[in-house]
């Protein structure tokens, strides 16, 4: 089995201020059909700047792998996300 597409889908509460809260949608699909779904919290003002982080920076990380050797794609997507 490997990932093939990573998406995100961002929901914020009509009318929000931009000190709000942001929930970020993440779904990793499979070419076996399997999607696993995650989501993550952001402050609405950094909100733009995650979705990017996931659509540019850690989709390339995942795309092609295995999605059940998690601990490794962890790793690999603190490392993309936080270089040393």
């Amino acid at each position: 089995m490997k990932i093939t597409d990573v998406t995100v889908a961002r929901y914020r509460e009509s009318g929000q201020a931009q000190a709000g809260a942001d929930i970020q949608i993440v779904d990793v699909h499979t070419d076996e059909g399997v999607t696993g779904r995650g989501f993550v919290s952001t402050a609405t003002i950094v909100s733009d700047v995650v979705a990017m982080l996931l659509r540019r920076n850690l989709k390339n990380v995942l795309v092609g792998e295995n999605p059940l050797l998690t601990d490794d794609l962890w790793r690999r997507m603190y490392e993309q996300a936080v270089p040393r």
